[in-house]
């Protein structure tokens, strides 16, 4: 950060984890689509482990595009550090079949907040 500020894609993963935090749910997921380039998912990298746990992402395109560790602000003030992912959205949807889901909601009792 060249002039020491809150860079906005910081923002928005500090957003996404209170929203995470508040709902109680597994884990999150965030798209993102900056001007006119691929859509993308981030995740944090225990999510992609449970999905792949229940048979998610099988075969030749099942590795994520990036792999990162991000150390963000909260709004509670905290710093909070992320082990994350993050795949183009086409290779996520055709790696996670609604069956995927249906099993990882199974086994973490999260009802229908999955991810």
């Amino acid at each position: 950060m060249p002039n020491g500020g809150v860079q906005e894609w910081e923002n928005f993963i500090a957003q996404t984890i209170e929203s995470h935090k508040m709902a109680s749910s597994f884990a999150w997921l965030l798209i993102t689509r900056r001007d006119r380039r691929r859509a993308m998912v981030w995740m944090p990298w225990f999510a992609l482990t449970a999905l792949r746990g229940v048979g998610a992402f099988e075969g030749p395109m099942a590795k994520p595009f990036v792999r990162l560790r991000v150390s963000c602000r909260l709004i509670s003030k905290q710093t909070e550090t992320v082990d994350m992912c993050g795949m183009v959205l086409d290779d996520w949807l055709a790696g996670v079949s609604p069956e995927n889901i249906r099993q990882l909601q199974k086994g973490t009792g999260h009802g229908e907040e999955v991810i």
